[in-house]
């Protein structure tokens, strides 16, 4: 009962810290630019970081940093993800035959507010997966509207595996 009760403690405090921006680094000034950019070009989300984990199974997991950076509150945001090796190749999915894995989130995310640990996606069938390139794709809001990127380009982070 004992180590139950410090497990949970652990995990409490591990939470905690989540919550706190200790874990993950605060916003610097160079990141602070790029968020400036995107609320000026009428960015509502900014992907903070992503990083390829990988489960018990050896499977790659996307995890993703995300801010809402708009003034309303969103419902659902769908990306689209370029899988690469190590080598900068192409990692094709094995049924599909392409590189592009397209994910969604459906967890709330109020004005202003950070996700930490809600954003994960598996990524099934790009086993080989060490890089990725991803973008927005598209953003709903509460209110009903959505938000479609006109260039792609100026919603990109790139992320790698962490091992």
């Amino acid at each position: 009962m004992k180590v139950f009760l410090i497990f949970i403690f652990f995990i409490s405090g591990l939470m905690t810290l989540y919550a706190q921006n200790i874990i993950y680094p605060k916003i610097d000034s160079a990141q602070q630019k790029r968020i400036d950019k995107s609320i000026q070009n009428g960015i509502p989300l900014f992907f903070l970081s992503a990083e390829i984990w990988y489960d018990a199974a050896g499977t790659p997991e996307l995890q993703i940093i995300t801010k809402n950076i708009s003034e309303k509150d969103v419902d659902a945001y769908t990306i689209q993800v370029y899988c690469y090796n190590n080598f900068n190749e192409p990692v094709n999915h094995y049924l599909k035959g392409t590189n592009v894995f397209t994910g969604i989130s459906q967890d709330k995310l109020e004005a202003g507010k950070t996700v930490y640990l809600n954003d994960e996606w598996k990524l099934y069938g790009y086993d080989n997966t060490t890089k990725v390139k991803v973008y927005l794709k598209k953003v709903h809001f509460v209110d009903g509207k959505a938000w479609i990127p006109k260039d792609k380009k100026n919603t990109l982070i790139e992320g790698k595996s962490v091992y």
